[in-house]
């Protein structure tokens, strides 16, 4: 019984990793070496995956749920970063260089992701170039939405 619970989620974690923008080069073979590099968890709603100043050693793939990115200003009020859902990966600035992060990390939902720890995110990156080409598109499309929404800001 265990095997087939074990299978499943084998087969749930490929699945899933197989609708990652930043995968989608990558082979079926490629995804499935990757299953031994990735865990699986779930989370409550108000779980702090990570604080300013925290060094960043994993990334997560964030599968179900919502993610709040944000920071508290010198009087303490909370300002949203970004709002990710599904398919959202996060944890990444402090593993490009970064070295800590510069906001805090929220769930708002209930939520399923998989983790990647440092030295295997930076192994695939170095062994599949297109996944960090891929990496860094998706660093971008973030960059613009926050640039985008300073700009919001700015104009009210």
């Amino acid at each position: 019984m265990a095997r087939v619970a074990a299978r499943t989620s084998r087969e749930e974690k490929l699945s899933y990793l197989s609708t990652i923008e930043i995968f989608r080069d990558l082979t079926l073979n490629e995804l499935a070496e990757m299953d031994r590099q990735i865990t699986m968890s779930t989370c409550e709603p108000g779980k702090i995956f990570y604080v300013p100043e925290d060094s960043g050693e994993v990334l997560f793939l964030l599968k179900k749920g919502r993610i709040q990115l944000y920071r508290l200003s010198p009087e303490g009020k909370k300002i949203v970063v970004a709002t990710l859902g599904p398919g959202a990966i996060f944890g990444e600035m402090s593993l490009v260089g970064q070295g800590m992060h510069n906001t805090f990390a929220e769930a708002i939902d209930e939520c399923m992701l998989c983790v990647m720890s440092r030295p295997d995110v930076e192994r695939l990156m170095r062994e599949k170039p297109e996944v960090a080409l891929r990496f860094m598109e998706s660093l971008g499309t973030r960059l613009n939405d926050v640039e985008r929404r300073l700009e919001d800001l700015a104009e009210r």
